[in-house]
């Protein structure tokens, strides 16, 4: 790390006069105490964690004439899994790219660079998670008056291989191509629409291909009502079988005062049982999860539930100061088809209520560069749980965490 503030300084130091150089720096640890989330409801003979992780990262931005470089490396840890005597770190990359502007209306930009769209269901960079996520992609990115057009491609390989379908390694994708067009404003209406092909790998060398298409449309009702809605569709082939998933959201945000409120539903395909020749079942890769179906992270997050899910919401924010707000989610979870037992695989099967979360989190803003932010949740599981994931739903199964965020602007010649 201190290499890298060396080479950042001494870049300064020779930067010419119309260049513009940034440096930001970011500490974010959470520490999270978990009794029953993501992987399973919580076992009867349950001893709850805690565990603090820790994101740090620098922020290098660079720009000249037609030319921009961006470089994020990122140090993540879990605190105590590093000796405290340890000379050797774990530092990753996050972003690592570079972009020019042929016209105004024209830019390339490649490299290692996160990928997030529209309401991210579809491509989101995963903020929530510690080391978020990035593609390795050229995107072409074009300007046609109010509209925007981006075109993006990735292709994954480990190294040189004398093989067009060689071992993709940890990317857990052969190649993607996607088309993002994203409408603009008309006066009350603004949407996107995206059209993405995803090659994948199941075995080593055996690769299927499925599209998702979709529009995100948002209309603004008079000054105090805003309606949001998702609109995805799946077809192709995945692991030998055609698929057919799906995805159906809307959202309606009403402001009262100082307290907007939203109500709304999604409802995302699972598979028909009924069905053999075809999986119903929506596959979610590259969204950011987290920020949908409640933040316990127990629906789509590095799984595709095969019996779906039917999410009714209520969100709201309370202001409780001049920085700082409550905020709350109420989400009540039913299956979208009837499914079998995938814990114990007892061929039982069941439909209907899984249960109830509820999410409360308290943000303040100590300062422009200081974020505290504490959350609680909680889920109220029904027995059908049990039949989806391992654990008991008799058994309290709720999370608590606190995250400090520190972000702020360590050089920037802009300020000159």
């Amino acid at each position: 790390m201190k290499k890298i503030f060396y080479l950042a300084f001494t870049l300064v130091g020779i930067l010419p006069a119309q260049a513009q150089f940034r440096l930001d720096g970011e500490v974010r640890p959470r520490t999270e105490f978990y009794n029953g989330n993501n992987s399973s409801l919580a076992p009867e003979d349950n001893t709850p964690g805690v565990a603090t992780q820790q994101r740090t990262r620098l922020y290098f931005f660079y720009r000249k004439d037609k030319l921009t470089f961006k470089f994020t490396p990122q140090y993540i840890n879990f605190w105590g899994q590093q000796a405290q005597t340890s000379s050797s770190g774990s530092i990753s990359v996050f972003e690592a790219w570079a972009a020019y502007d042929f016209t105004d209306a024209v830019t390339l930009q490649f490299g290692r660079q996160p990928i997030s769209y529209g309401d991210q269901r579809f491509f989101g960079a995963l903020a929530w998670a510690a080391p978020g996520r990035a593609h390795d992609a050229f995107i072409g990115k074009f300007k046609l008056g109010s509209s925007t057009l981006d075109a993006g491609f990735t292709f994954n390989q480990v190294g040189h291989i004398n093989d067009v379908n060689g071992n993709i390694g940890d990317a857990g994708n052969k190649s993607i191509q996607y088309l993002w067009f994203d409408g603009g404003s008309a006066e009350a209406l603004r949407y996107s629409l995206m059209g993405a092909n995803v090659v994948t790998e199941t075995d080593p060398g055996t690769y299927y291909s499925y599209t998702t298409l979709g529009v995100i449309p948002t209309w603004k009702v008079g000054d105090k009502l805003t309606l949001d809605a998702s609109a995805y569709l799946q077809f192709g082939q995945f692991r030998g079988t055609k698929i057919g998933g799906s995805l159906f959201s809307l959202s309606g945000t009403y402001k009262t005062g100082s307290i907007p409120i939203t109500l709304g539903v999604d409802i995302v395909s699972g598979d028909d049982e009924g069905t053999s020749d075809k999986n119903e079942t929506w596959k979610q890769q590259f969204g950011t999860n987290h920020k949908f179906y409640g933040l316990m992270d127990f629906f789509y997050v590095g799984e595709q539930p095969s019996m779906g899910l039917n999410d009714i919401f209520v969100k709201t924010a309370f202001k409780t100061g001049e920085k700082s707000k409550l905020i709350t989610h109420l989400h009540y979870f039913s299956a979208n088809q009837e499914f079998t037992d995938e814990v114990d695989e007892t061929g039982n099967q069941t439909d209907g209520y899984l249960g109830t979360e509820i999410d409360l989190i308290y943000n303040l803003n100590v300062s422009p560069d200081f974020n505290l932010k504490l959350g609680y949740s909680q889920l109220f599981a029904d027995e059908n749980f049990e039949l989806f994931k391992a654990g008991s739903a008799d058994r309290i199964n709720n999370w608590v965490w606190l995250q400090l965020t520190m972000k702020t602007s360590i050089f920037d010649t802009s300020e000159k």
